[in-house]
């Protein structure tokens, strides 16, 4: 007797129509996807085609930003990819009810709508924090320098060394710059994307891109962004030397956050010296009285929690989720993808948090 096997037809028809709530597992992060945008405020991107009485039907601007956000949240940028996972993947088919706008249609809505759906960044923020994870005890700041949309190359030259002058404006992108890339040994025609990450779940509180290879002008500014965004004022903030200045220093406490930054890089195993005893004395300079306070037991423990809390975060953008490259050019375009890419961020803190419901009528606030 012949072995037998559950029933398989592949040319067999349904003979009663199926509901798309039943195509996932009722926790899919798809669903999670669907039901925060259904709380935000898209009104922005509403009036737009409000104001438009031109052409026929447009598709569901609803429909298409739980799409684009989901998009982000697995590492699928690219609008010829997510027109194909509508076609393909169940998750995306569920997310759109079977509508399948092509890849013009997908670039052209974000292209369109980018301010708008940066702006989700901030609301996306506020239910985390409604949430109750953003804490604000400690924050680390961290720049990471990520490719253009077209690296170019420095006039046939190999990006090593320090480039020429002439190889510094890419035609292509002209407003990405040459920045050395992780390590310094080679470079990039880049940008260099900020992010401050709250210590207790690694949430990102505020978000930027810039097309200067410096961080010392950085420090100062994301924090007050941050304050800006969340409310409050961090108590602490930790930043790798990069940041390091005495004015950047001095801006910081100026915001009333007590900054550890370190005021120069340490080598790998290196074998910091003694923890120093008694105060820190009064003649000594801003560079050595930050020295000696990251020498402290307590300076030594903070200023580790830079490590454990934004280092993960572009860990995972880059190596879990993929975004290596932008997609967009221009410094405008290019922060609004780094937007949309930490909302995605957020967005699976909040998932993977266990928060998988959002309820009708809660105060999220509008990025207006």
């Amino acid at each position: 007797m012949s072995k037998s096997y559950l029933p398989y037809d592949p040319d067999q028809q349904l003979l009663l129509p199926q509901a798309l709530q039943e195509w996932l597992p009722e926790d899919h992060l798809a669903y999670f996807i669907s039901d925060v945008v259904d709380q935000l405020d898209l009104s922005e991107i509403a009036d737009r085609y409000e104001r438009e009485r031109r052409g026929g039907p447009p598709y569901n601007p609803l429909m298409m930003v739980k799409a684009l956000l989901y998009a982000y949240c697995v590492g699928v940028p690219s609008s010829r990819r997510m027109a194909r996972r509508l076609h393909e993947d169940i998750a995306f088919r569920v997310l759109a009810a079977n509508n399948t706008p092509d890849f013009r249609t997908i670039a052209d809505f974000r292209k369109d709508h980018l301010e708008a759906l940066s702006g989700l960044f901030l609301q996306v923020l506020m239910l985390c924090q409604q949430s109750g994870l953003v804490k604000l005890g400690h924050v680390a700041l961290e720049a990471e320098v990520q490719a253009a949309a077209e690296q170019a190359e420095a006039e046939g030259k190999e990006h090593s060394g320090v480039p020429e002058d002439k190889a510094q404006r890419d035609f292509t992108d002209p407003q990405s710059r040459i920045m050395p890339a992780s390590g310094g040994k080679d470079f990039l025609q880049a940008y260099n994307c900020q992010a401050v990450v709250d210590h207790e779940h690694q949430v990102i509180v505020a978000t930027r891109a810039t097309n200067v290879a410096s961080d010392k002008q950085q420090a100062a500014a994301m924090i007050a962004e941050t304050i800006d965004n969340i409310g409050t004022v961090p108590k602490e903030v930790s930043a790798d030397a990069s940041y390091y200045s005495a004015q950047a220093v001095a801006d910081l406490q100026a915001l009333g956050v007590d900054p550890y930054v370190a005021p120069e890089k340490t080598r790998h195993g290196h074998q910091p010296p003694p923890a120093p005893r008694g105060r820190i004395p009064r003649h000594l300079s801003p560079r050595d009285r930050m020295r000696r306070k990251l020498q402290t037991k307590r300076g030594r423990q903070r200023y580790a929690l830079r490590m454990a809390t934004v280092e993960p975060v572009f860990g995972r953008i880059k190596q879990g989720r993929g975004f290596r490259q932008f997609l967009l050019r221009g410094l405008h375009q290019v922060q609004g993808e780094w937007s949309l890419i930490c909302t995605g961020h957020n967005l699976l803190k909040l998932f993977r948090n266990g928060i998988l419901t959002v309820s009708p009528g809660s105060p999220i606030v509008s990025s207006t």
